[in-house]
């Protein structure tokens, strides 16, 4: 069975209005995808930015924790020896040594 090579039809003034239509309606949904597509891009910039922020309040005070929070403990721990007259490091090692 031979197939029959299709002819192609003329374009008729009904069905270039047809395609100019489908294209005007394919070009507005293009331009509601392409907002919708914005919006979601500025959520997605919106969310990395509260993620860095929050990242950062995390970071930041153990950060001057372990800058501020060491001396403040040798003194502290020199007023303790101070008042007791040994470091709880030296009881701790007299515990474990049985003494």
């Amino acid at each position: 069975m031979e197939e029959k090579p299709k002819t192609q039809k003329k374009p008729t003034p009904n069905s270039n209005k047809n395609i100019e239509k489908l294209l005007a309606e394919n070009l507005e949904q293009n331009k509601q995808i392409l907002e919708a597509v914005n919006v979601t891009r500025r959520y997605i910039k919106f969310i990395r930015i509260v993620n860095v922020v929050k990242a950062l309040l995390i970071f930041i005070p153990l950060a001057l924790a372990l800058i501020y929070v060491p001396p403040f403990l040798q003194k502290v721990l020199e007023v303790y020896d101070e008042l007791i007259g040994t470091s709880p490091f030296e009881i701790i090692q007299d515990i474990k040594n049985g003494e």
